[in-house]
């Protein structure tokens, strides 16, 4: 019986896998670099991999967002965020799985009238807007350095297509793993806890469930983010898709903490971030440079409302579920 309640954790890595495509490999297909197919394929495997083998770091701190001991209570947070997801695939705009956990988990905790942990989710919640400043900072360094090598490095025009896809496909890897590694916990992190399910078996199948997500990704998501915010050039899709991964992996590496914590320098907090926020950062960083004449603030503006929205949805979402089960008398 206990594995049937994972099903609900599978529906929400197939609606994650089906929604951020668009955040690793969306600018690439949008330039026609990538084809659809291929691009599913690398990224379904690389967040498997990185969601299987490099997911612990964030772990710890997402755990700490509620206690749900039961897999029902799993089962019913994993639906309200998928939902919140699929939501946002209506409008046809990425949504932050980072967003959608926290919404549904404060939730959670307002309806049994547990203590939120308020200074990890203020943690949590600054990261989603210095996410995207940093990816912005990224991609403003990137985008000169590729100038600089284009003018200096005497690169034939014959060759330049291929090396740019080619890097396009390492970047979107590179992006695809940490994206893995960053979200997995706000997809699995719930189901861990709960006694009679491996975690191996249950890290297995929600990866296996976000591969299926990729192949079947909503195609009106990666043209938001393809052309409904900033017209890009191949090359500067590529400082965007390997800006977002950079993003990702600082705030995914245990690593690179302890590397800067070493040197007595801020380091990054090992939480979830909104990976919807990190492309829209590093695309207005490239927009600022060449002039922000091109900028569809029509796309943006929906793009940012959605990071307020996204939380609130997915908590009211939960915390309606869980009222109309009570109210039927279902125990959680």
């Amino acid at each position: 019986m206990i594995y049937i309640f994972l099903l609900g954790g599978l529906f929400l890595g197939w609606s994650f896998g089906r929604n951020n495509l668009s955040s690793i490999f969306g600018t690439a297909i949008g330039t026609r670099m990538v084809s659809f197919y291929k691009a599913a394929f690398f990224a379904a495997l690389f967040i498997f991999l990185g969601g299987f083998f490099s997911s612990a770091e964030t772990m710890f701190s997402f755990l700490k967002l509620a206690e749900i001991k039961t897999a029902a209570g799993a089962f019913l947070i994993s639906i309200a965020m998928a939902l919140t997801i699929l939501l946002g695939s209506k409008f046809s705009v990425p949504v932050s799985m980072a967003q959608s956990s926290v919404g549904a988990f404060i939730g959670w905790n307002l309806f049994f009238h547990f203590e939120n942990d308020w200074m990890l989710i203020r943690q949590i919640v600054a990261a989603w807007f210095y996410g995207p400043i940093i990816a912005a900072l990224f991609a403003i360094v990137f985008f000169y350095l590729l100038k600089g090598v284009l003018k200096y490095g005497h690169l034939p025009l014959v060759y330049r297509d291929s090396w740019v896809r080619l890097l396009l496909m390492v970047s979107g890897m590179y992006s695809a793993y940490f994206l893995g590694a960053n979200n997995m916990p706000a997809i699995a992190g719930m189901y861990l806890k709960i006694e009679g399910l491996p975690p191996s078996f249950v890290l297995g199948c929600v990866c296996f469930s976000i591969v299926l997500g990729v192949f079947t990704a909503d195609k009106r998501v990666i043209q938001t983010v393809s052309h409904g915010l900033f017209p890009l050039s191949p090359l500067e899709a590529l400082v965007v898709v390997f800006s977002c991964g950079l993003t990702l992996y600082c705030f995914s590496s245990v690593g690179l903490q302890n590397l800067l914590q070493s040197i007595h320098c801020p380091s990054f907090p090992l939480v979830p971030i909104s990976s919807s926020g990190v492309l829209v950062g590093a695309i207005m960083g490239v927009g600022f440079v060449k002039g922000h004449a091109g900028f569809h603030w029509g796309g943006i503006c929906k793009m940012v409302a959605s990071w307020l929205v996204i939380p609130v949805a997915s908590g009211l979402i939960c915390w309606s579920i869980l009222a109309i089960l009570s109210k039927g008398g279902f125990a959680l």
